[in-house]
């Protein structure tokens, strides 16, 4: 397959990332740069203060989360269900 068909197949990628934390967030936000994304975590107060623009762990700024226009924030599951491509970030157990 040609590189052109590849980068053109990419193209169809719905993406959910699951997990906004210190990792998660950034990586979605630059992503919706250029496509939209779903950013999904359980953590309904999290998502709550990501939609008011307001990242606790520093990892991005209000202007960032601003500029995110193609980032879906989200806790419902049924919202990742049309996704084709998911990256998970979450915590890793350590002990």
């Amino acid at each position: 397959m040609s590189r052109s068909k590849i980068q053109a197949s990419h193209r169809n990628y719905n993406i959910a990332v699951i997990g906004l934390g210190y990792v998660g967030l950034p990586l979605a936000v630059e992503f919706s740069k250029v496509r939209k994304v779903v950013g999904f975590d359980i953590d309904e107060t999290r998502i709550l203060q990501l939609r008011e623009k307001n990242d606790i762990t520093g990892e991005c700024s209000e202007l960032e989360l601003t500029e995110a226009v193609g980032l879906q924030l989200t806790v419902d599951s049924q919202d990742i269900e049309e996704c084709t491509c998911f990256i998970i970030t979450v915590p890793t157990p350590i002990d």
